[in-house]
């Protein structure tokens, strides 16, 4: 049932969220299920009544929910049934919800974003924004967000290189003038 503002008992919203969810719960379950440890820190899982870790990746706890609340959604025999169904419509929301936050936890995708540290070479303001591919065959664009002036992936690769390496001359000759200093 679809009546232009809801989709059985979900709102347009949550129905295109849940939608983007089972689209996406493809690709990121067998990732999860393999990934590990992410971001270099061990976030232990730890039983509720002790101290002591189970030793069980997150990634791998998010991955065995995602898969339980999809096999539940399993007895329906489409996405709109779902949403036609009140328990269905539960699931759907819990299933969303899982997905998501895993993937706010441990992003599989690079996001558009500013840049820092790097000035736009025509403006000289700190507002370069960089936007990956968002389909098979697109182009990365680098842009200034003031003045408009775009730069090639090359470009961008050489002007990053030159701001890293002034950083790295810059702390190495602070970190110079503190030992002289310390002597």
């Amino acid at each position: 049932m679809f009546d232009g503002e809801n989709v059985g008992y979900m709102t347009w919203e949550e129905w295109r969220r849940f939608r983007i969810a089972v689209d996406r719960s493809l690709v990121v379950v067998p990732w999860f299920r393999v990934a590990g440890y992410i971001k270099g820190s061990v976030e232990e899982v730890r039983a509720p009544s002790s101290n002591h870790p189970l030793g069980v990746p997150p990634t791998w706890l998010a991955a065995e929910e995602i898969s339980r609340l999809s096999i539940e959604l399993g007895q329906w025999v489409n996405l709109e049934d779902v949403a036609n169904d009140d328990w269905g419509c539960v699931i759907a929301r819990d299933f969303t919800r899982e997905v998501e936050t895993a993937l706010a936890r441990w992003p599989i995708e690079d996001k558009p974003h500013k840049v820092q540290y790097v000035r736009c070479q025509e403006c000289a303001g700190e507002t370069i924004r960089y936007t990956p591919p968002a389909f098979e065959g697109d182009r990365v664009h680098i842009a200034c967000t003031d003045c408009g002036h775009t730069l090639t992936e090359d470009e961008f690769t050489t002007l990053v290189a030159l701001v890293t390496a002034e950083i790295k001359r810059t702390e190495k000759a602070i970190g110079g003038t503190r030992r002289l200093g310390a002597a």
